[in-house]
């Protein structure tokens, strides 16, 4: 827990806790050994809807343009002139300030592509709501507000609520991603041998073809790790493989570097 001074949209916080979230091997000490029959699936479903604690819900609620953005991140990573776009509003620095705000704030994070060859971070950006529990808050929460307070809705994660699969595999792709150096040690690689790391986008031009990668680490012996997150209840099939293939093929690197596929996934392939 640390204090963090903000100057922000958030002014009348001027001093905050925020929490951060605990690491995965943390939070497995919060079921007991012996419990056997509570499954990693079952830990993982838990941990990716609660996330980090969002210590300015309230604040969130007060602040119209802020709630609009956030709500606009729920279905996915978006770039500014995107996020605009979907708000129907003008690019400006309105618009990035209220980003900056929810970056500051811990909500939302701003992940920058990099140049392969340098390892410096490009313009590009996109931004992507980090806060697993505020998303299900949007989704889930927010909209039956009325029905909760009645109590005619369950918001158990064990139901089948709408869309769910697919926010939920946002959420893993969040768990994964906040704790990257654990993931680190599992590929033995070490901090001194990273270039750059993080979620990266390749945009489509007329020279190259759009991609997505969940999660991406550079080293400086010209490897990447080019990593894809996925969130099942069933065994992953080898379809996988073809599709990490094309994503492989349509990611313009430079010669000398190799791609290293790797998949994260739960619950077995």
């Amino acid at each position: 827990m640390r204090k963090l001074i903000r100057k922000s949209a958030f002014a009348d916080l001027r001093i905050n806790l925020m929490l951060e979230e605990l690491p995965l091997k943390i939070c497995n000490a919060f079921w007991h050994p012996k419990e056997k029959r509570v499954t990693s699936y079952e830990k993982l479903k838990l941990l990716s809807v609660m996330g980090v604690v969002p210590f300015y819900l309230e604040q969130i609620r007060r602040k119209t343009t802020h709630k609009k953005i956030v709500t606009c991140l729920a279905n996915g990573p978006k770039e500014l002139v995107q996020i605009c776009a979907k708000l129907g509003k003008m690019q400006g620095g309105l618009y990035s300030k209220n980003l900056d705000d929810l970056v500051k704030a811990g909500f939302v994070k701003r992940d920058f592509v990099w140049d392969f060859k340098s390892g410096k971070e490009g313009k590009l950006s996109r931004y992507r709501l980090s806060d697993n529990y505020l998303r299900f808050y949007l989704k889930y929460i927010a909209p039956n507000c009325a029905k909760i307070e009645k109590g005619n809705f369950s918001t158990s994660i064990s139901l089948h609520l709408p869309g769910w699969e697919s926010i939920l595999g946002l959420q893993f792709e969040n768990l994964v991603v906040h704790n990257s150096k654990t993931l680190w040690q599992m590929l033995e690689i070490t901090p001194e041998k990273i270039v750059a790391e993080g979620p990266f986008f390749q945009s489509a031009t007329t020279r190259q073809e759009g991609c997505q990668i969940d999660y991406m680490i550079q080293t400086r012996f010209h490897n990447l790790y080019i990593c894809e997150i996925r969130f099942s209840k069933s065994p992953i099939g080898h379809k996988i493989i073809k599709e990490m293939e094309y994503k492989r093929k349509r990611l313009k690197v430079p010669r000398y570097c190799s791609i290293r596929p790797v998949l994260i996934h739960v619950n077995g392939v």
